[in-house]
C-alpha cells in the first residue's frame, strides 16, 4: 500500500492532482478518493482516466495532416514522380500530395500511446484497465509511438488550441520516464520512481497548492538577485532560483523543499545535525533578498521543508542575523488532511517571524 520510503500511494494521488489537474482535488477526489491505490501503475492510470476524460469533453484536437494517393481526377497538388510511376505501370490514375483534416497528431499519439501500456500492463487494477480500455475507442484514428522513449518533447509547442492538452501530456511524460526496459526487449512500468520523480512531484506540489489554496501570498518562485555593492553585476553569478516565496503585506518567507532520506547527518557516530548545505543555501537566499530589496521595513524569513518518509519529527527555529530560520518536516505518511492541515499552518505565518 506504500511506495518508495513510505509515501502513501494515495498522498501521491493527491499530489499529482495538484500538479497535473490545476489542484482539481475535490474532482480527483469524487471520481477515485475513496479507492484504494495499491502502486505507482495503478495512480497513473487514475490520473490519465481523469485528464482523457476531460479532454474528450472538449473534443480531440484537429489538424491538417499531409496524405498522399492515387485518384481518378485531380484533387490537391499534382505529385509529377508518384504520377509517372502509375504511368509506367498502365494505372490511369494521377498522384496526389493533399491536407486533411485529422486527429492523428502528436498530442494525440502520446496520450493513445500512454492508454496502450497502461491498458497492456497485467499489474494494472483490472477495473482501471476497463475504464482505459472504453477511451481507447475515441482514439481509433490515432497512431501510436512504438518506443515512447523516442518522443521529441522539446518539438511539442502549445498554442491556444492544443494549451489543454498541455498538463495531461506532462502527465504522460512522468509516465514514459518511468518505463523501464525488460529483458524481451519490451517497455515494463517501473515499479517506483526514483528519488528524483520524488523531489521534482514534490516541489511541483508546494507551488501548486500554495498557487490554489493561498492565492493572496502566493509570489512565485522568483530569482532572488545577489546583494552586490554599487556597481557590480550579476553577470557570472549563478542563480538563485527559489521554490517558493510567499508574501503577506511586508513579511515574505522564502521555502526551500527538500527530499531527502536522511534529514539529519553525523561524523563518525556523533551528535546528529541538520545538513549544512542546506542552511548556508536558505540563510544565503534570505540574506541576498533582504539586502537586495533596500527596504528596512521587509521581514524576510527562510523554510526548510522537508518530505518526511520515516524519520523524527522536526520543528526546529533559530534567529541569524535578525532572520528567522526554521527546519520543518511534513509527514507524507499521515492523511491528506493532515497535510493539508500542515500548510494551511505556514500559510498563517505564525511563530516564523
Amino acid at each position: 500500500m506504500t511506495a518508495k520510503s513510505n509515501i502513501f500511494i494515495k498522498n501521491v494521488f493527491y499530489m499529482l492532482s495538484y500538479v497535473f489537474l490545476h489542484g482539481d482535488f475535490h474532482s480527483a477526489e469524487k471520481d477515485y478518493g475513496t479507492e484504494e491505490f495499491d502502486n505507482v501503475k495503478d495512480l497513473f492510470g487514475r490520473i490519465i482516466a481523469l485528464g482523457t476524460i476531460a479532454l474528450l469533453r472538449g473534443g480531440l484536437c484537429r489538424s491538417y495532416v499531409l496524405k498522399n494517393d492515387d485518384f481518378y481526377a485531380i484533387k490537391g497538388k499534382l505529385n509529377i514522380s508518384g504520377t509517372i510511376r502509375n504511368e509506367t505501370r498502365h494505372l490511369q490514375t494521377v498522384n496526389i500530395d493533399y491536407e486533411e483534416m485529422s486527429a492523428d497528431n502528436i498530442y494525440n499519439r502520446i496520450v493513445k500511446t500512454a492508454l496502450i501500456f497502461l491498458t497492456t500492463d497485467q499489474d494494472l487494477n483490472k477495473e482501471i484497465g476497463r475504464r482505459l480500455q472504453i477511451l481507447l475507442p475515441y482514439f481509433s484514428d490515432v497512431t501510436t509511438f512504438p518506443n515512447p522513449k523516442m518522443i521529441e518533447w522539446k518539438r511539442i509547442h502549445f498554442d491556444i488550441n492544443t494549451k489543454r492538452y498541455q498538463t495531461l501530456l506532462y502527465v504522460c511524460r512522468f509516465l514514459f520516464d518511468s518505463l523501464l526496459i525488460n529483458e524481451e526487449g519490451g517497455w515494463k512500468l517501473s515499479k517506483v520512481f526514483d528519488e528524483q520523480h520524488f523531489c521534482d512531484l514534490y516541489e511541483g506540489f508546494l507551488r501548486e497548492f500554495f498557487r490554489k489554496e493561498h492565492r493572496d501570498i502566493y509570489h512565485g518562485r522568483p530569482v532572488i538577485n545577489w546583494d552586490l555593492d554599487p556597481g557590480e553585476t550579476q553577470d557570472a553569478l549563478p542563480q538563485m532560483r527559489t521554490d517558493l516565496v510567499l508574501k503577506k503585506d511586508k513579511k515574505v518567507l522564502i521555502v526551500d523543499a527538500k527530499y531527502y532520506e536522511d534529514i539529519t547527518c553525523s561524523r563518525w557516530g556523533g551528535i546528529e545535525k541538520f545538513h549544512a548545505a542546506n542552511l548556508y543555501q536558505i540563510q544565503s537566499y534570505v540574506n541576498n533578498y533582504s539586502g537586495s530589496k533596500r527596504d528596512s521595513s521587509l521581514q524576510v524569513s527562510g523554510m526548510l521543508l522537508y518530505a518526511k518518509s520515516g524519520q523524527s519529527d522536526y520543528h526546529f527555529t533559530r534567529s541569524i542575523h535578525g532572520h528567522k530560520i526554521t527546519v520543518q518536516t511534513l509527514d507524507l505518511n499521515k492523511n491528506f488532511e493532515d497535510i493539508k492541515n500542515v500548510l494551511d499552518q505556514i500559510a498563517t505565518f505564525e511563530s516564523l517571524f
